[in-house]
């Protein structure tokens, strides 16, 4: 909702500002510059990038609209990493098998919905359970794996806002163009009057408006709004990467815990002694 706010008041206030100086909004509508802009815009972006971008591309912008209330979601996390890892103290690592192999069947995941929603955060969580029941691994090594991981996982998901925020600084450019091209056009109708030419000239500027607009009043928003949803899943992540860094060092699960809970973004991040209790009521459930 905040989002769309966003872009109606933009909208609004250039709209009303160009009425208020006296602009007709008829003026407005150039449908060929539309076309020319937005073709280029879109071509471009299909020359540039493959399948998994674009794809990624539609995934975001929809999730940038969506507002997100991640409170729930961590404390979720939070229980069901501790469950994961005190039964593993106390069973061992093939506690693990029965509930990494298919996760979305498992008991022990059915009871955190929140958790088997963020697929991502799933396989890296599943992955990463199953490397360590494959045999002693020392945290630091752990670590090293982890990191790799995420930082490719962070390069690749970010390629889709980078992308569009690539399309928006290329939107002014495109703007121009579309500006000189009705200012061919113009220059073949010289011989028109003074009223016309001037219409022309006019109709050809708005390309350079629009494109300026696209680029600074929509597109590179978005892309930020875009890297935000991206950065949101990478803090889910790194929290998960520190849980599990810390128990394969040999740390206790409330410890290890713990180092999850410091990566939680401040809004959503419990004290330690709000984690103790929900851990606490948890356990009673």
């Amino acid at each position: 909702m905040l989002k769309i706010m966003g872009i109606l008041v933009v909208l609004i206030a250039v709209t009303c500002g160009y009425i208020f100086a006296g602009g007709s909004l008829l003026m407005l509508w150039q449908p060929a510059e539309f076309v020319i802009i937005l073709g280029a815009a879109l071509g471009a972006i299909l020359l540039a990038n493959d399948k998994e971008v674009l794809k990624d591309i539609c995934v975001q912008c929809k999730r940038a609209f969506v507002k997100h209330d991640d409170r729930d979601l961590y404390q979720q996390f939070i229980l069901l990493t501790m469950e994961v890892l005190e039964n593993t103290k106390r069973q061992g690592l093939k506690y693990l098998d029965e509930h990494i192999e298919n996760p979305q069947e498992s008991p022990l995941f059915a009871k955190y919905p929140l958790i088997l929603d963020e697929l991502q955060l799933m396989t890296f969580l599943t992955d990463n359970l199953r490397l360590l029941s494959l045999g002693k691994i020392e945290g630091y090594e752990l670590e090293a794996i982890l990191d790799k991981e995420i930082s490719a996982m962070s390069e690749k998901r970010l390629s889709a806002s980078q992308a569009v925020g690539t399309s928006a600084e290329a939107m002014p450019g495109f703007g121009i163009m579309a500006a000189v091209l009705g200012i061919v056009i113009t220059m073949g109708r010289i011989d028109a009057g003074i009223v016309v030419v001037g219409l022309h000239v006019a109709g050809a500027l708005i390309g350079t408006f629009f494109g300026i607009f696209m680029c600074y009043g929509v597109l590179s928003p978005l892309s930020e709004a875009m890297k935000v949803t991206v950065e949101r899943d990478i803090t889910l992540l790194n929290a998960c990467r520190e849980v599990l860094i810390n128990f394969a060092a040999g740390k206790t699960p409330l410890m290890s815990i713990d180092a999850g809970r410091r990566m939680i973004p401040e809004k959503y991040k419990p004290t330690f002694a709000e984690m103790e209790t929900w851990i606490e009521e948890g356990k009673a459930r």
